[in-house]
């Protein structure tokens, strides 16, 4: 089932009934919007919260399966979990329900694991990031083709954990070229990977148009100077928001 956007502007209520006043939205729109790519299986609404209780404005829809109000005996002492049957429900006793409610994203976070080889030198660790240990692991294993999974000790390490930002509206505006050189230039490697590490620089055409459009957006910027070996080319370098919006375009773990 492929799902929708909307905006609910408010609602009115006609013979007894509530009515929302809905307005369709396109999945561009809702990106921008929501600042982040939505689920396109689900269905989403932007709810204006007038209130200001401080709920996000974005909410998802959520379906479950209840007691059917018209024959659930709602005079006892406890909650039944069906009820006895009716025309309304179909004589099953239950009700599928539908609701929005509010979306709390959940945090981007790479996991980190410390990783120690049974052959190395006493004390001797790297860090490694990847979803779980037995999949950091399984990593090792395939790097050190010479060590057993025995050999190979795995502990969580929190501290060195990386907190990835959602997309914000300049990573969901940028177009195709501009995302995967924004993200070669920062050099990011993520998932199970011996290591991890930023390079944060490209070297190109100093007139490259993807890299000027970069540039204008204040993601990288231009060296002041040209290198000796290559007649025209420079190094473009990221700043601090392009950075950024690389880390929010950067999946957790590789594929």
């Amino acid at each position: 089932m492929s799902g929708s956007a909307i905006e609910r502007l408010g609602h009115e209520e006609v013979d007894g009934r509530i009515v929302h006043n809905d307005r369709a939205m396109s999945w561009e729109e809702a990106d921008k919007r929501a600042g982040f790519r939505l689920d396109r299986r689900k269905s989403w609404a932007f709810i204006h919260n007038k209130r200001d209780i401080g709920l996000p404005e974005l909410c998802e829809m959520i379906s479950f399966t209840r007691a059917c109000s018209d024959c659930e005996d709602s005079e006892s002492m406890y909650c039944t979990p069906t009820g006895s049957g009716c025309r309304e429900c179909g004589y099953t006793g239950k009700r599928r329900d539908h609701y929005f409610v509010p979306f709390c994203r959940p945090k981007r976070i790479r996991k980190a694991w410390t990783v120690v080889v049974a052959r190395w030198a006493e004390g001797d660790s790297c860090i490694v990031y990847g979803p779980s240990a037995s999949k950091v692991r399984a990593e090792v294993r395939r790097e050190l083709d010479d060590v057993s999974f025995a050999d190979i000790t795995v502990r969580r390490c929190k501290e060195k954990d990386i907190s990835l930002p959602a997309p914000d509206e300049i990573a969901l505006g940028l177009t195709p070229k501009e995302r995967d050189v924004l993200l070669h230039a920062h050099g990011s490697t993520c998932g199970d990977v011996m290591k991890a590490g930023f390079r944060d620089d490209y070297y190109t055409d100093r007139a490259n148009p993807v890299l000027c459009s970069l540039v204008e957006k204040g993601l990288m910027r231009q060296s002041d100077r040209e290198v000796p070996w290559g007649e025209g080319k420079v190094y473009f370098f990221t700043t601090d928001a392009g950075k950024h919006c690389a880390n929010s375009l950067t999946p957790e773990y590789n594929p």
